[in-house]
């Protein structure tokens, strides 16, 4: 393998995803013929490494650790080995959900480490989920009023389903709870990822681009939402897809097509 020169770190969902949560095997074949000697390509993005994992293997193309939830871990892509991870600290997780007993909101609370998942919902709230992998954890949810008797130490990433329209108000409640405790921020339209304090997409690239060898000038990154800002503050090139969330248009050095588009590859 050549020496690594460039590094390309590309989110999934919205970006590399089309609104079917595919890669078209046209932009599998584009991606392989574009990459050159030195320059090395990854995924960077919310979901856990299992559901990356498929994704991985249809590339074929990636041959350096992936970031995974959110930028709280970095590990390899095939067999899931943890080259790096930062946790969130319990007595977070207890606030949020504390705050989310407390309040009117309906959520589905996901909390993260790998494969080990604990599930809470209201008891008025859906199944905000429903697409594979993740449907068939529907079955595993708790009432939230159990949530005391686990122990919430370890955990690397809080995720937060919750209504389309609540999201906003819900974001800013959990900001003002957490303070500098917690990186807060809005990983989809109707989601809120929670990673601790400093935790995010921005400094898990930043981290792995010194595992690498590489100055920040030669990584690009890839991305369409809120999630994915971080990345573009610390990167040399930013990309962001034009379906993407203004901030994220607003701070990307180019705009590409949407990811239905293939924009990607365009």
């Amino acid at each position: 393998m050549a020496a690594i020169q460039k590094l390309i770190a590309c989110d999934l969902d919205g970006t590399l995803l089309d609104s079917y949560s595919l890669i078209t095997e046209e932009t599998v074949a584009e991606l392989r013929t574009a990459l050159v000697p030195g320059v090395e390509f990854t995924i960077c993005s919310g979901r856990e490494q299992f559901s990356i994992m498929p994704f991985v293997e249809q590339l074929g193309i990636i041959h350096v650790p992936i970031i995974s939830e959110t930028g709280a871990v970095i590990q390899d892509p095939f067999d899931g080995h943890i080259i790096a991870e930062w946790n969130l600290a319990g007595s977070v997780i207890g606030e949020v959900l504390d705050l989310l007993q407390r309040s009117s909101y309906d959520f589905n609370f996901f909390l993260l480490k790998g494969e080990d998942v604990v599930l809470y919902k209201n008891a008025a709230a859906p199944f905000f989920l429903q697409k594979m992998p993740y449907a068939e954890l529907n079955s595993r949810f708790e009432d939230i009023r159990a949530w005391k008797t686990h122990d919430m130490e370890g955990y690397r990433k809080l995720a937060i389903r919750c209504r389309l329209e609540e999201t906003d108000a819900l974001e800013l409640d959990l900001v003002h709870a957490l303070g500098v405790n917690a990186t807060v921020v809005k990983a989809d339209a109707n989601c809120i990822d929670i990673m601790g304090a400093g935790v995010d997409k921005g400094s898990a690239v930043s981290t792995l681009s010194s595992m690498l060898g590489l100055e920040m000038k030669n990584i690009m990154v890839l991305g369409d939402n809120e999630s994915d800002a971080s990345m573009f503050k610390v990167a040399g090139v930013s990309v962001a897809m034009a379906n993407g969330d203004p901030q994220v248009i607003r701070l990307a050095r180019y705009v590409t097509p949407s990811n239905d588009e293939r924009g990607v590859v365009a």
